[in-house]
């Protein structure tokens, strides 16, 4: 039964995450033509943009971000598991908890194994040359960005620099409030489809 649900809702939560992943474009689809569009940026402007990265903390915050991405999974995972477990009328209560403790080990043993592969085998440099150079090549002239870079340096600038992350986490709090009651609508659907065609 442990073994079911693990599998299930990994599967699941894997699917919403890349989902997400796939849109938030933080692991963009690396190809020759991104790499060829941020060749072709001045190296001037390429300079510009690092600046303004590392003023809003770029890499920090592209770590903080994978952080958050994964935190949030395992906050899925443990919802998951308790809403199912609550609907098994077939389990005691001994059962549940000792599945619950089980289930706890696993996830947060595949979670802080994910959280390291991550950073590990994520480069930042690459992100900044396939992703945002383009981007901000993009949507930005160079003029742009040295006002952008001028703005972060002034007070309000830093203020909001060090604001950022308490406004990330904030606003992925407020909208797993928003979005996690239909998310786990869906994924019980899914579950309980899946545990009655398994069994």
């Amino acid at each position: 039964m442990f073994k079911q649900i693990l599998l299930i809702s990994l599967t699941s939560s894997l699917f919403f995450l890349n989902y997400e992943v796939a849109n938030s474009q933080i692991f963009p689809n690396f190809s020759e033509s991104n790499l060829r569009i941020s060749q072709k940026i001045s190296t001037k402007k390429q300079q510009l943009i690092d600046r303004y990265l590392e003023l809003i903390g770029g890499e920090k915050t592209f770590q903080e971000v994978i952080r958050a991405m994964l935190s949030q999974m395992e906050q899925q995972f443990d919802s998951i598991l308790t809403s199912e477990l609550v609907a098994n009328q077939q389990l005691s209560p001994e059962q549940r908890q000792q599945i619950t403790n089980k289930f706890n080990q696993e996830i947060t043993s595949i979670v802080q194994k994910s959280n390291r592969m991550f950073l590990e085998r994520i480069s930042y440099q690459q992100i900044v040359e396939e992703v945002y150079y383009p981007i901000y090549d993009k949507y930005f002239t160079e003029e742009d960005l040295q006002a952008l870079i001028e703005f972060y340096q002034t007070p309000t600038g830093r203020k909001t620099i060090e604001l950022m992350p308490q406004l990330f986490q904030e606003s992925m709090q407020r909208t797993a409030q928003v979005l996690n009651p239909k998310i786990q609508g869906i994924m019980q659907e899914i579950i309980a489809e899946e545990l009655q065609r398994i069994n």
